[in-house]
């Protein structure tokens, strides 16, 4: 019932004189932990034991996607443009695609087996930001190119917005905090 609800609620934003949610059917039993809507049509889902599936008809029919991964714990999509996106995860390396999802392969490397991304937001094509429950931060200025990892190891993140150039803002679970970026780039 929760992955039928985050769906719906995720049409019903693209529907601006919407007045009743739809509900949208899929193919799984696993866990949704995350949904892109490029537009009511096509969607990718992501969530537990390797589910990354995307619809291109609105959820009628759904078709999973191939990332060459070892632990397929996925939590977060977040796509730049429609071909430029970024999937992460428990345990899992940071993945990019420049084909809307049809290829996947790593952008960044988690340091440690604990590792895990849990958001990920993108100021534009370059600037962009991953944040992990375990203390991770990891920032990018060259569209994933290169990372700079560990910024800030002390706080657990949950989520993360990058405001503008300055701010990053990042929500924990009981409080928020915010990362002054230089002037210099990280990377």
């Amino acid at each position: 019932m929760k992955k039928v609800f985050l769906l719906a609620c995720m049409v019903a934003s693209f529907l601006t004189k919407a007045t009743e949610w739809e509900q949208i059917p899929t193919t799984t039993s696993q866990n949704i932990k995350d949904v892109y809507m490029a537009n009511p049509k096509e969607i990718i889902i992501v969530g537990g034991s390797g589910l990354v599936s995307k619809t291109t008809d609105g959820g009628k029919t759904w078709n999973p996607l191939t990332v060459k991964s070892t632990t397929n714990m996925w939590e977060v999509i977040h796509f730049v443009n429609d071909t430029l996106g970024y999937l992460g995860g428990q345990f899992e390396n940071l993945y990019q695609t420049i084909d809307g999802g049809k290829t996947w392969t790593v952008s960044y490397t988690v340091n440690n087996s604990s590792s895990q991304i849990f958001d990920i937001d993108f100021l534009d094509i370059n600037n962009g930001v991953g944040v992990g429950r375990s203390g991770e931060l990891v920032v990018t200025a060259d569209g994933g190119k290169t990372w700079k990892d560990n910024i800030s190891s002390a706080f657990k993140h949950l989520a993360v917005d990058y405001v503008n150039k300055d701010f990053i803002y990042s929500v924990g679970a009981v409080s928020y905090t915010h990362l002054t970026l230089p002037t210099t780039p990280y990377v």
